[in-house]
Order: structure tokens, then sequence, then C-alpha cells
């Protein structure tokens, strides 16, 4: 599996996030850093990583492009049948990945496997919620989509991904709808494996 970190400016967490892989228990992924162009030291503690760990390749765009497209840079870097993308901010307990890979192994017909969410916040009050997957046992289209648009936390996208229901998702969705807002929620309505 490959995992794709679209970064820029994220010098404040991005440590956290990488060595939080480093340390998951499922060790068979490569990690492509695609750095936007960052411009606050993101790029030097990317390069930190990638110099004693062979799992992890740091690129360093000379200019910052839309998110979108970095967010594609970072996907086409990769060429494995899984993929995730991994938020410069994002942390998950040590067996993230692994429980993610056996959940897509166990469902051939899944095109993505994702987790509960916990959301911490700090601004303008502390505040932890926990986000379930939805329920998709409607068997309505109009049901699904209901669950899907109205019960999908944005990180989902985050999520484990077959890799070609996503590209097949994320192109179509790029080239209809021009933005990163809602985009998350678009891919994971038009994905199917």
């Amino acid at each position: 599996m490959s995992i794709g970190v679209p970064t820029y400016n994220g010098v404040e967490t991005i440590a956290e996030c990488l060595r939080c892989l480093q340390e998951q228990s499922f060790e068979d992924f490569e990690v492509f850093i695609s750095d936007n162009g960052s411009t606050d030291g993101t790029s030097d503690v990317c390069a930190a990583f990638a110099k004693p760990d062979r799992r992890f390749h740091h690129f360093r765009s000379a200019e910052t492009v839309p998110a979108a497209v970095n967010f594609t840079s970072a996907r086409d870097l990769t060429n494995t049948p899984y993929f995730m993308w991994r938020a410069d901010d994002d942390l998950t307990d040590g067996e993230h990945l692994e429980r993610m890979v056996n959940a897509l192994d166990r469902s051939p017909a899944a095109a993505v496997a994702v987790s509960p969410v916990l959301r911490i916040t700090e601004y303008p009050t502390y505040q932890r919620k926990m986000y379930e997957p939805p329920s998709l046992s409607d068997e309505t289209e109009v049901g699904r989509i209901r669950s899907l648009l109205l019960g999908c936390h944005p990180s989902w996208i985050y999520g484990l991904w077959r890799r070609e229901p996503l590209v097949r998702s994320w192109d179509m969705v790029s080239a209809q709808y021009p933005y990163l807002w809602a985009a998350d929620h678009l891919v994971l309505m038009f994905a199917d494996p």
C-alpha cells in the first residue's frame, strides 16, 4: 500500500503525523510526501524523515499549486493497489493501517475502508467529538446518498482505498467540480468497486 501526504506549511504537526506512520504495526507501505512549496520548515522535517527510512519519499514542488492538484500529485506518485491520503495533522493508533488493510481484504466489494474519527478542536474551546461511519443499510439510492452526504465525516476521504475506484471517482469529480470544498463527500458518493 502507499500513503500520499499532501502538505503545505504543516511544520507544527507533520513530524508527529509521520512518526505515527513510522510506528505502525503494519510495515509494508511507502509514504509519498507531496510538499506544496512549503516556506515554514515543513520541507526540512519531511526530508529528515525520508533520509533514514526508505519507506518515506519527499517531493517538494517549486511553486504552490491548488490543494486539489497537490492531492492528485500525491496520489500519482504511487501505483500500489491500496492507497490512502494522510492529512499532515492526522494521527492514528499503531494498528490503524493493519485494521484498514484487513477490512479491505475481508470485503472485496468495498471501494474504501474507513474508521471512526475522533475530532479534537481547541478553538474556541477544547472539544472532542467521535464520528462513527454512517450506516449504508438503506437499499434505496436516495437513502444511500442521504447517508453519505449527511452522515459522512470529511476525514473519510483519508480512508484506505482500492486504487481504481479512487482514481475513477476522484478524476470524475475533479473534472466536473473544480473545488476542494465538499469534493470529499462527492468522491465518496461516486466511488464504487
